[in-house]
């Protein structure tokens, strides 16, 4: 059994709690140089930075959902981001400007293996045509923050404990 410690800083004591189950996963990237726009910055080439923040992002978030035996394998083939390049004309700078049409996309295919038994190939193509509609901190300063909850909601509707 994994034990997570926990201190009483008054009482002085410690005791033994059961970790939570966390299973591992795995992302990759296929062919992440054609992505459609996954950069921070224009012009649009694939941005290391992203790759590994959504990576960190997706393991994060799927991980404690699994069991210790289970063993998750994404592989991302399109990214394109939550908004588009534009010209901000006081600046002559292209910035990244949100609009109705411009709503994150993803296109990955994933594996659930249990016990070393590989469940079947499932594709997904994840999207969120209304992700302007959702309540976002004025302090939150997440560049990824759109394509992460669009993440996140497909996350725990597919490997969320029922």
């Amino acid at each position: 059994m994994r034990c997570l410690f926990k201190v009483l800083p008054l009482a002085g004591a410690a005791f033994c709690m059961p970790a939570p189950a966390a299973g591992t996963v795995n992302v990759t990237f296929e062919k992440p140089e054609n992505f459609q726009d996954a950069s921070r910055d224009y012009p649009r080439q694939t941005d290391q930075s992203v790759l590994d923040a959504l990576a960190a992002y997706i393991k994060e978030q799927a991980a404690p959902l699994l069991d210790d035996d289970q063993t998750l394998d994404i592989t991302i083939t399109e990214i394109n981001l939550a908004g588009e390049f534009r010209p901000y004309t006081a600046t002559q700078q292209m910035v990244r400007t949100l609009t109705e049409v411009t709503w994150p996309q993803m296109t990955l295919e994933y594996t659930l293996r249990e016990g070393g038994e590989a469940g079947p190939v499932q594709k997904v193509q994840l999207a969120d045509m209304n992700y302007r509609q959702r309540v976002r901190a004025p302090s939150d300063d997440e560049p990824l923050y759109y394509d992460k909850k669009m993440l996140d909601e497909w996350i725990r509707k597919t490997f969320g404990r029922r």
